[in-house]
């Protein structure tokens, strides 16, 4: 998995991943007889990046980074309100990320990812997912962050869609839908202690809706949920 903010932190040791609930993921029909694996469902309609564009309303009048690491970014910017008075914005800057809802629909079964999460000192149980690398499509993401976190292979990807998950950081997450499910070996990052889950589609949102909610969970189930995907 490509290390962002979000993703546990990297160490010297390889990585590893365990499963706890497996089944056997033979492949299932398909919702198209499209000869292209990953489609868009419902591509994103507005920017995905809207910060990198102007807006004559609210002109920036000045941008400055504070802040700046591999992974991510903060800086401030002094914009103009339409009202003539000037404030200051602060922002925080990541890289794209991909949420793979992964559905074996002949078990009616979710792959699902636990790890612990040094920032937040606690294990969650979460979709698989990641960064989305330069040049890389969301579902070109989602198809490898599966295959390293999980071990399976979708033979199908779709993209449902793109959010930013809070007001002041300038991150958007795609939300992809993942197929025809086959089993195979994971290839964690360095650092990365996985232990793979399978769950109903009910007690997997259940679950993600309690205690203290992960937008990066709770938002790609019910997305799917919505789609009458789940």
């Amino acid at each position: 998995m490509t290390e962002r903010p979000d993703d546990t932190e990297g160490d010297s040791h390889p990585g590893s991943v365990s499963i706890d609930t497996h089944s056997d993921s033979s492949s299932v029909d398909s919702r198209s007889g499209s000869s292209d694996p990953d489609s868009h469902l419902d591509a994103p309609t507005a920017p995905t990046a809207p910060w990198t564009r102007s807006d004559p309303a609210w002109p920036v009048e000045e941008t400055e980074t504070l802040f700046e690491t591999p992974w991510v970014d903060a800086g401030r910017e002094e914009v103009r309100r339409p009202t003539g008075e000037t404030a200051t914005y602060y922002w925080v800057r990541q890289e794209p990320a991909a949420a793979v809802v992964a559905h074996d629909r002949e078990a009616d079964e979710l792959v699902l990812v636990e790890q612990y999460r040094p920032r937040f000192r606690r294990r969650f149980v979460s979709c698989p997912g990641g960064g989305v690398e330069e040049g890389e499509s969301p579902t070109a993401a989602a198809r490898r962050e599966l295959r390293e976190e999980t071990g399976y292979r979708a033979g199908r990807v779709d993209h449902l869609g793109a959010y930013h998950p809070a007001g002041m950081v300038r991150l958007t997450r795609h939300v992809c839908y993942a197929s025809d499910l086959r089993d195979g070996d994971a290839d964690p990052d360095p650092g990365e202690e996985l232990v793979v889950h399978r769950r109903d589609p009910e007690t997997a949102l259940a679950d993600a809706l309690g205690s203290v909610a992960t937008g990066w969970t709770v938002t790609p189930l019910l997305w799917a949920r919505e789609r009458e995907l789940l």
